[in-house]
């Protein structure tokens, strides 16, 4: 891979290229491997990044920051679904989700009920379906493992404490790309989106490992 990727004269950017070319290659197997079976068709796959791009030899514009952040730069990421016969091809979907629903999903696909799970995530088939109108969720929650650093988003606005003071407010619908700061503007905003992280992050228990 690294050879099909030495004409990129920035070292990083062809080490990038080259682990991209990995990636394809190896989807690409395990799609042939399916459908040789006969088992493409009714099978669902998932794919997407954990991250948004690293900023050497990679970018994430033009949306704000990268990987290890979370401004959209670090947590925007692709997230792409094929199930051909249960999910319409070319369907794209605008409504914020996240990598939490990916179980719940496998496990609403197989038949199996989650009731009687405490599951932070949803299934997306009924939405992708048309079969549940709205959005699969009000609020979207983030935070590094030392509990310093978070993000909240509440319908079009996000609250960001990317360990900067004083706190950023952005609205997404109008500013995906988070530069204008409305935090001095809208204060009562900022202080109820601080009180629903607080209220989420007391439920978390403390992290195993260290960044």
């Amino acid at each position: 891979y690294l050879s099909q990727n030495n004409y990129i004269e920035d070292g990083p950017r062809s080490a990038y290229g080259a682990m991209i070319s990995g990636i394809d290659a190896g989807v690409g197997q395990i799609t042939t491997a399916l459908r040789e079976e006969g088992i493409l068709e009714n099978t669902l796959v998932v794919f997407l990044s954990d991250n948004g791009g690293h900023h050497i030899g990679s970018s994430s514009g033009p949306f704000r920051g990268w990987k290890g952040m979370i401004f959209e730069g670090g947590i925007r990421v692709p997230f792409c679904l094929s199930w051909p016969a249960r999910i319409k091809s070319g369907l794209r979907y605008e409504e914020a989700i996240t990598a939490l629903d990916i179980f719940p999903t496998f496990l609403d696909a197989a038949g199996i009920s989650a009731e009687s799970m405490e599951l932070d995530g949803v299934s997306l088939l009924p939405y992708l379906s048309g079969e549940k109108a709205g959005k699969p969720h009000e609020e979207l929650y983030w935070r590094y493992s030392d509990g310093a650093g978070y993000a909240v988003r509440k319908g079009d606005y996000k609250l960001v404490n990317q360990y900067l003071k004083p706190l950023s407010l952005f609205n997404l619908a109008e500013d995906p790309y988070e530069q204008v700061n409305l935090a001095e503007q809208e204060p009562a905003r900022v202080e109820e989106m601080q009180k629903r992280y607080e209220t989420w992050n007391r439920k978390n228990i403390t992290p195993l490992w260290e960044d």
